[in-house]
């Protein structure tokens, strides 16, 4: 860490906090102590679709130095998944991971029997 972050808080505190090499993030003013986080660079998974492009699950490294738990104070990686946000450690990563390869095998499945069904269709 090799810079510092100067965020005025909501109560007009001052408040220097160091800047992680990895944290690309703009700080802005005005927050709590435990609003304040660190965001490094996103990644997302584009689709294009007939009706457009899509970007989906995208993931960054976060942490919130001021939080209150000591979970949400180191770095783990925010997915946006649609509905929410989740945030995972490297294991929880890992699982997720594994399950969108198993969720990438029922899409080729689905893939297979669209096929068989467009065939049909047509005679």
């Amino acid at each position: 860490m090799s810079r510092l972050a100067n965020v005025r808080l909501n109560n007009g505190e001052l408040v220097s906090l160091p800047e992680p090499n990895w944290c690309v993030f703009q700080h802005h003013d005005g927050l709590h102590a435990e609003d304040i986080f660190h965001e490094g660079p996103e990644t997302a998974f584009t689709v294009d679709a007939p009706n457009g492009r899509f970007e989906l699950l995208g993931a960054s490294v976060t942490a919130y130095p001021f939080a209150s738990t000591p979970a949400a104070r180191v770095p783990h990686v925010t997915v946006d998944l649609g509905s929410g946000f989740g945030s995972f450690d490297p294991a929880g990563l890992r699982d997720l991971a594994a399950g969108l390869v198993v969720h990438a095998g029922r899409l080729r499945d689905l893939a297979t029997v669209l096929e068989r069904l467009r065939a049909e269709a047509g005679r």
